[in-house]
């Protein structure tokens, strides 16, 4: 087998299976929204705050981010990175975000397996 010549065939190399970047553009509001959504073939993301107002996200669960509690992602810049080999499968949970004092945007980058695909024996797998 050649060696890799990109940071892509690393990533398949590691993972056993192909994966693409999928970039959009999210907001979160004073009352609460879904700000990513469910997607059990997404490997990682990184979700950028690039509002004007700070942001609690966290697992759009039973017990939701609120104004006072979940995951801070400060204004200008403020990030949260997730990755499916340190946080485990809640990075392919739905994710809600609350803004604090007035809509705020995000810049999300999701690095997800390319569909259709097939992995190799013990990888992870891609949904339908």
């Amino acid at each position: 087998m050649a060696a890799p010549g990109t940071t892509r065939d690393l990533l398949r190399l590691r993972l056993g299976v192909p994966t693409s970047g999928r970039p959009s553009l999210a907001a979160a509001t004073t009352s609460g929204i879904q700000v990513i959504r469910q997607d059990p073939a997404r490997v990682s993301f990184i979700l950028v705050n690039t509002g004007g107002n700070a942001a609690f996200v966290g697992p759009d669960l039973p017990t939701r981010p609120t104004g006072l509690d979940g995951i801070r992602i400060d204004p200008f810049g403020g990030a949260l990175l997730v990755e499916w080999e340190t946080d485990g499968e809640m990075v392919g949970w739905a994710w809600r975000g609350v803004s604090i004092g007035g809509p705020t945007t995000f810049y999300l980058l999701e690095n997800v397996i390319d569909q259709g695909r097939t992995p190799r024996a013990g990888g992870p797998a891609a949904s339908p």
